[in-house]
């Protein structure tokens, strides 16, 4: 929180305009620029355990043919719950209808970048 805000203030510093403006767009920012750094690069396979689903493993392995780019995800190392769609903005299809597989992509895709 400590380099976000001394970040935003740096930012600050640079714009020109109304004050309350200013530190609405520097905070912004500051807070894209901390989300962008914390993410990591998808090398094509992880395991993740989620917090959200209790501790539950998922497995996402990634899998390229032809024009298709695709990221399939197993609910611990045996059920395959679906995939998600690199070469469509990263969407989520035949993600079975549960809340707690949904999280998990979710959680997935905050936390790394797709290449």
């Amino acid at each position: 929180m400590k380099n976000v805000m001394m970040r935003a203030w740096e930012i600050y510093r640079t714009l020109k305009g109304d004050h309350i403006a200013k530190l609405s767009l520097a905070l912004k920012l500051a807070w894209e620029e901390e989300k962008m750094a914390e993410k990591m690069e998808f090398d094509g396979y992880v395991e993740m355990e989620i917090e959200a689903c209790m501790g539950t493993t998922y497995t996402f392995k990634l899998w390229e043919k032809a024009d298709k780019k695709r990221i399939y995800v197993t609910y611990r190392g045996k059920k395959q719950i679906g995939y998600i769609d690199c070469k469509n903005n990263n969407s989520l299809a035949h993600i079975d209808d549960c809340k707690a597989y949904r999280d998990a992509c979710e959680e997935f895709l905050n936390t790394y970048t797709i290449a």
